[in-house]
Order: structure tokens, then C-alpha cells, then sequence
């Protein structure tokens, strides 16, 4: 089931809980809705129903494990169980342990003229589709959307039933894409940095941005940003955390210290490796940015660090 956490898996976080099962297909198999199983196939069935694939898997000696496209209906009996991936399309059927969840990275992928099926949980009226999915992108519960011009109405979903022909609707969904180089494995988060932020709040015009990469395998974290218009020289900057967006915490990473200050309005970057406390922290979205200076000495910019998925866009 899709919850608002973060279940880390061998030090990758996984918006999405692969260990809660939707449901019991057959005696043998557990259902997990949205996620796809990487592995060789036994062979492949056209237009049957979830429960005619969990059958056929059940009366087929090799097969381990199924996947059932619930958009087109195919079902694929797996003879081998690789990975884990998530996939809004797909229904897994799994019997005993769970397979490792991949790490692949995340995309949001657009589908035109279409307009998903399903019990919405949320809609806002916004003024583009790309608002409408950058709503999505930030929004932890959201695995899909779709957004009707004519009424600027942008309707967010948990769980996508498939799809239909709407000339005047395009829709996207989050998926998990196949990883191809060591690169792709990375994490992506960003800050803005704002004194409204602060706590308590102060009336600086200053603002910032900062933006990270982070990779769950040699646990590095590279980060550069920028500020501008500070009431005087940024003294330090610090990673702060455990903690949510309305609390503070004591400092978890230095960004730059009193030996190095920096102007008013300036960029910085950096880098550093997280011990697996931090990581936990960071990838539960628990770190802050925070900029010091001399007259507001407990922090003028401020700003969440979370995870963002850059969206990678284009025609199904």
C-alpha cells in the first residue's frame, strides 16, 4: 500500500512500502499493486484477470512469482524473480519473502490525449499540466495525475486502474526507469531557502536556493547552491536535523564554517560522506538548511531539504 514514508531497503529509500500486500490473489500468492518483478518469464497470457493470472501461475510447476499489467491485461509467470520495481501499471504476486527492491531512478512520464481511471484523493485547480505535475512530483502520496485544460482541474491518484481516450486531458505517472550507468543510482533533493521559513520567522528579503545529489552506495552527498540579499555577510551554514519543517535541531553537517564566510549574496558548494544515522535523516526528509548572520544569529534563510524526482517528460 502507498504510504507517506520512507522505507529504506539495503540504504535505498523507497517512497513506496513494497512490504504491505493489497491482498490475497489465491491461497499461495500476496498482491502488491503498483510494483512490476524483473526476472525471466515461464511464458506470457493475453486478456485475463488478476485472478486468472494468480491461477495460471499456481498450476504452472516453474512458475515463482507473476506480474499482471492491469492497463492491458497480460499477465507474465515468472520463472526467475530479479527486482522489485515500482510501476503503477502492474500488480505483483509474490509467495513467501520479498525480492530486493531496485534503485533505479524515478521518472514522471507523461501520456497525451489520456485520461487515468481511478478514485482520485485529491484535486487542485492549477494553471498548467506542468504544475500539475510538479504537485505530483513533490507529493509523496501522488503516483499519477491528470490534468484537464478546458477547467484547469488536476486531479492526483494513488492507484491507476489504466486509461482512456480525452483530447482535452494529458496525464503522467511515476515509475521506476531501468538503471544504465553508476550515475543513475543518484538521489536528488533541494531546498528554498526563505526567512519565512525560519523559526521563529523573520522579514529578511533575502532568499536562496540549494540543491544535492546523493548516492546510496558510497553514501556521498554533493550539494551547491546560492543566496542573495542577506542583512550582511552569511557567517555559516549548516545541514540541521532531525527535524520537520516547523521545528529545530541541532547542526548535522557543516556547509561552510566561521573560517570560510561568505558575502551577502554569493553561491558555495560542497561535499561530504553520511554515516548511516545521517542518511536515515536525510532520506526521510528530516535535514534543514540553515544560513547565519550577525543579526539573525540563530538563522536568516531556511529551508527543507527533500527529495525531487526530475521529471524526464515525453510522448507514450
Amino acid at each position: 500500500m502507498y504510504r507517506r514514508v520512507y522505507i529504506l531497503i539495503a540504504v535505498f529509500c523507497c517512497l513506496f512500502e513494497a512490504g504491505t500486500a493489497v491482498g490475497q490473489t489465491s491461497s499461495a500468492f500476496q498482491a502488491y499493486d503498483n510494483y512490476d518483478l524483473t526476472g525471466s518469464n515461464v511464458r506470457s497470457l493475453s486478456g485475463v484477470d488478476l485472478q486468472g493470472c494468480s491461477a495460471a501461475c499456481q498450476t504452472e510447476g516453474q512458475c515463482k512469482a507473476f506480474s499482471f499489467d492491469k492497463w492491458k491485461r497480460q499477465c507474465s509467470l515468472k520463472a526467475k524473480i530479479g527486482l522489485m520495481r515500482f510501476e503503477p501499471s502492474s500488480v505483483s504476486g509474490i509467495s513467501g519473502a520479498l525480492p530486493q527492491t531496485s534503485s533505479a531512478p524515478w521518472e514522471l512520464r507523461r501520456i497525451r490525449g489520456q485520461t487515468f481511471t481511478a478514485n482520485r484523493f485529491r484535486s487542485e485547480t492549477l494553471q498548467s499540466y506542468g504544475e500539475c505535475e510538479h504537485s505530483c512530483e513533490i507529493e509523496q502520496d501522488c503516483i499519477g495525475v491528470s490534468y484537464a485544460v478546458q477547467n484547469q482541474n488536476c486531479k492526483m491518484f494513488q492507484s491507476i486502474d489504466g486509461y482512456s481516450a480525452d483530447q482535452n486531458t494529458d496525464s503522467g505517472y511515476k515509475r521506476q526507469v531501468q538503471e544504465t550507468q553508476a550515475t543513475a543510482r543518484l538521489l536528488h533533493f533541494q531546498a528554498d531557502l526563505k526567512g519565512s521559513r525560519e523559526v521563529p520567522l523573520n522579514d529578511t528579503k533575502g532568499t536562496g536556493k540549494l540543491t544535492a545529489t546523493y548516492d546510496p552506495v558510497t553514501k556521498e552527498l554533493a550539494w551547491s547552491g546560492s543566496f542573495s540579499g542577506l542583512t550582511g555577510p552569511a557567517l555559516v551554514a549548516h545541514f540541521h536535523g532531525p527535524a520537520t519543517f516547523d521545528k529545530n535541531a541541532g547542526v548535522a553537517l557543516s556547509i561552510w564554517g566561521v573560517n570560510a564566510p561568505r558575502s551577502s549574496s554569493d553561491t558555495f558548494e560542497g561535499s561530504a560522506t553520511l554515516t548511516d544515522a545521517q542518511a536515515v535523516d536525510l532520506l526521510n526528509n528530516q535535514w534543514y538548511v540553515n544560513i547565519h548572520t550577525d543579526l539573525n544569529k540563530g538563522g536568516e534563510l531556511r529551508g527543507q531539504l527533500e527529495r525531487f524526482y526530475p521529471a524526464k517528460t515525453g510522448a507514450r
